[in-house]
């Protein structure tokens, strides 16, 4: 059997419905080597029974972890995923983000030792969304400029429509995007395991809230000694509409961390006690 190159993670919470678009379009990617974890932080039973109902369907491996419902513990639900990976480079995404064919293909592609990878997303409106379907997605209804797709664009259905532009040229590319991505985006982000595990994974810390768990682990990253590589206008992913799950925000957390020097946070992968 062949080793599996690459786990794709990502932390779910609820809305089954978004999932299985964003695994019907892990179905068509170019690259084939690869696992999908679902880390579930807390669902009712719905994603579990989606998917014992889709995984015959699929062709890659689905692995599935569970937490108990105690609050938003996303990072925590990462660090999980991370645990049970098979592969040795991980590649971070959302739930509610649709891969392009090439999404694998390109962070495989352009994956360096000691760098960590970042793109960008498409963001579909409530329009769009809703009339997207399995058939479409498989179809790849979405990565095609056809008078559709420009008219949801022209009435703002379908915003950064540009980050959907698929740009295969190195020279092109960064001449395009030279300095223009600065800082990981938890929803299209990849980075060797090893790599990931010499600053502890993502912050467990960063709990109860939905922003800054990212740019925390960018900074950390950069305190270490990485540096990122932009894959936008390379490696693709198109957002799902669905109302918010509001939060508060940790800027003030973020903010501490940022003044210290400290790449190694102490609640990671590996916990450090508490006097």
């Amino acid at each position: 059997m062949q080793r599996i190159e690459a786990s794709i993670i990502m932390a779910v919470y609820n809305q089954p419905q978004y999932l299985e678009l964003v695994l019907w379009g892990f179905s068509r990617q170019t690259f084939k080597n690869f696992e999908v974890v679902i880390s579930d932080d807390g669902s009712n039973n719905s994603i579990k029974t989606m998917l014992e109902n889709l995984k015959p369907q699929l062709p890659y491996e689905v692995s599935y972890t569970w937490q108990n419902d105690l609050g938003i513990r996303k990072t925590k639900a990462l660090n999980e995923g991370i645990k049970i990976a098979k592969g040795d480079y991980l590649i971070f995404t959302d739930p509610d983000c649709v891969p392009h064919k090439d999404f694998v293909l390109e962070h495989i592609k352009n994956q360096q030792k000691g760098r960590y990878l970042i793109g960008r997303r498409v963001k579909w409106g409530k329009r769009f969304t809703s009339m997207m379907t399995k058939d479409k997605i498989l179809d790849g209804y979405h990565e095609r400029l056809s008078l559709g797709l420009l008219f949801y664009i022209l009435i703002g259905d379908i915003k950064h429509a540009i980050k959907g532009l698929k740009i295969n040229s190195n020279l092109l590319h960064r001449l395009i995007d030279y300095g223009k991505v600065r800082y990981l985006f938890g929803s299209n982000f990849s980075i060797f395991k090893e790599d990931i595990l010499k600053v502890n994974g993502w912050n467990e810390e960063f709990a109860g809230a939905l922003k800054y768990e990212d740019v925390e682990l960018d900074s950390r990253l950069k305190k270490f000694g990485f540096s990122p590589i932009s894959v936008k206008y390379k490696a693709l992913t198109y957002h799902l509409y669905h109302p918010s799950r509001h939060t508060e925000t940790l800027k003030e957390k973020f903010e501490e961390v940022e003044r210290s020097n400290n790449y190694w946070c102490k609640q990671g992968i590996i916990k450090e006690s508490v006097d």
